[in-house]
């Protein structure tokens, strides 16, 4: 019995180290999960930002058009200044038109340059905007990546878990099925100690080849205002096959353990 009650107690020991790493790896999870709502709340900005530029070209398209219309005026007013000055030439008033429509067009040169900058500008704007853009589709590229290494890693665990039991205590005997007539002595019928290595809750997940945090690019988003860095659960304090994100998460509690009663010895089997 001080066999099994030691081993009913490393067995529960084992237990607890196992639900202190899940809860460990939890908390590793819900760091990751917050910087995935700041690259989502960045790419929020990015698209707000995408609105404000269209809203902008269609404004310089409609000045655009505003413009053209003007100058298909204006070169109409000049074929008819043309036409009178071939009728009427020599007076004052054409002259003065004239030169009306030589301001006017000074006038219109100069928001045209003024035009010219403004979509300069807004090429520029583009040109950044395509750039931001690459980088993060890459980011995004990586983070599919990464999840699916995790979904990979969580079948495998999953696969693992379905095996033979893990909270069987070795050296245990279970209860016997022969019947009450069989006679056995008092030292006979006491359990058999087997020796074995100490039992582990986790004994039976298979090894993963890098934890989590290897495979995410440091930092982790160059645009996002604190970079990423694994600071609340430190990977060296958890083992090798508990450091996976959610892993844990996701992979049933085992049952609470039960103390198996010793068989039972009627008193005229031992005399």
């Amino acid at each position: 019995l001080d066999g099994t009650e030691r081993r009913l107690k490393d067995a529960q020991d084992a237990q607890a180290r196992y639900r202190q790493e899940r809860d460990a790896a939890r908390v590793e999870a819900g760091a990751l999960r917050g910087q995935v709502s700041e690259f989502r709340a960045q790419a929020a900005r990015y698209r707000g930002e995408r609105d404000l530029y269209r809203a902008d070209r269609d404004a310089a398209r409609a000045q655009r058009d505003r413009y053209l219309v003007e100058r298909d005026a204006a070169r109409a007013y000049r074929d008819q200044a043309r036409e009178l000055d071939g009728r009427v030439s020599g007076e004052n008033d054409w002259c003065r038109e004239r030169d009306a429509w030589g301001r006017e067009r000074d006038t219109w040169g100069r928001e045209k340059d003024i035009l010219q900058g403004e979509h300069r500008d807004l090429r520029d704007a583009v040109s950044g905007l395509r750039g931001e853009n690459d980088m993060l589709r890459e980011e995004n590229r990586d983070l599919r990546e990464d999840n699916e290494d995790l979904r990979a890693e969580v079948l495998r665990l999953r696969l693992a878990a379905r095996g033979p039991e893990t909270l069987l205590l070795p050296g245990v005997p279970r209860r016997s099925s022969s019947g009450s007539g069989a006679s056995h002595s008092c030292v006979s019928s006491a359990a058999p100690q087997r020796s074995g290595p100490p039992f582990s809750a986790t004994s039976h997940l298979p090894p993963l080849p890098a934890p989590y945090v290897s495979h995410l690019p440091q930092p982790y988003a160059p645009h996002l205002p604190q970079p990423y860095a694994p600071h609340a659960v430190s990977s060296s304090a958890l083992p090798l096959h508990l450091t996976s994100m959610n892993v844990l998460a996701r992979i049933p509690s085992p049952p609470p353990l039960k103390e198996e009663e010793p068989p039972r010895i009627k008193e005229e089997d031992c005399w």
